[in-house]
């Protein structure tokens, strides 16, 4: 059987797909575009050129940070047979899909666990190093560029510090929310653990806003939280999606049905490595979502946009 659906697309629109690597694809975000710019914009204006270079040099170096943990995750995932989709570069962070939706994903939260512990591995040694280099971390300018390599490292300690925090943000499309709704679908479910995480997410959203708004009151955290609304209201809404898959469609009022024999939707190598698995496995070669129940596949969803 396959159901047609629209899967909302809300936080991957407007992404480019720029290369393929290992067979995956890497789609760019177009803030990773306006982002640089916007640092380089407002530096120039408010310091010096020296000193609006540097800067955007330290975020050049991190969105290779970001790249590199992605490509720990990615082989994370292979460690487990964990394929990967596609991965989703976004300034602050990257987001990978994989091709497995288990109701049982301890592969999935070992995957980002794992990840996790490279970037306080990777945190831990970049600080022993400044330390041991003489560097003083106390101090942070952000107006003077001299002198340029303590200042370079000082501003990217800080920055990828800032980005190992928000991977440990309970929020989609961080590490964190991901662990949790790994280990929350053990007892309730893929799409209850979804909506448990995805609403703490969206709580945090909001309270960042709040922070912002009266305290901060600089737009950097109010973006970020309009951000965090997006994507977690997106990861609820796909799971939601998901879970009407498995609903029994009405005649004259569910979804498209159309009969095919299981050649047609399915591939070998999108069956499941587990025992008696239950979830979604995605079939590259027809675009096709199977569902599995008990290691046997029921179904096949196209989803349209996907």
């Amino acid at each position: 059987m396959s159901g047609n659906h629209q899967i909302p697309q809300s936080s991957l629109r407007f992404s480019m797909k720029l290369l393929h690597l290992l067979g995956i694809p890497l789609f760019f975000h177009w803030t990773q575009l306006f982002v640089p710019l916007s640092i380089l914009v407002y530096f120039l204006v408010y310091t010096t050129w020296e000193n609006a270079l540097l800067n955007l040099a330290v975020f050049s170096l991190l969105q290779i940070a970001i790249f590199i943990h992605q490509m720990v995750r990615v082989i994370c995932g292979y460690c487990w047979q964990l394929k990967v989709r596609d991965i989703f570069f976004y300034p602050i962070c990257g987001m990978t899909r994989l091709t497995r939706l288990s109701e049982r994903p301890k592969h999935e939260l070992m995957m980002y666990f794992y990840s996790d512990l490279f970037l306080i591995l990777i945190l831990t040694v970049l600080y022993a190093a400044l330390l041991q280099l003489g560097f003083d971390l106390q101090q942070i300018q952000w107006s003077n560029p001299f002198p340029w390599t303590e200042v370079f490292w000082v501003r990217f300690f800080y920055l990828f510090l800032i980005y190992v925090f928000l991977n440990l943000t309970p929020a989609f499309p961080f590490d964190l929310a991901y662990i949790l709704r790994a280990a929350n679908s053990f007892y309730v479910g893929r799409q209850r653990s979804t909506l448990i995480t995805g609403s703490l997410g969206t709580f945090l959203a909001l309270l960042f806003m709040i922070i912002d708004l009266i305290w901060i009151q600089n737009g950097l955290l109010g973006a970020l939280s309009i951000f965090l609304f997006i994507m977690n209201q997106h990861e609820i809404l796909v799971a939601n999606q998901f879970a009407e898959f498995r609903k029994p469609p009405i005649v004259g009022k569910g979804r498209p049905i159309s009969m095919v024999s299981i050649e047609k939707i399915f591939d070998p190598d999108s069956k499941p490595i587990e025992p008696n698995f239950n979830g979604f496995t995605w079939n590259e070669r027809t675009r096709i979502w199977i569902e599995w129940k008990n290691g046997e596949p029921v179904c096949g969803s196209a989803v349209l946009g996907d």
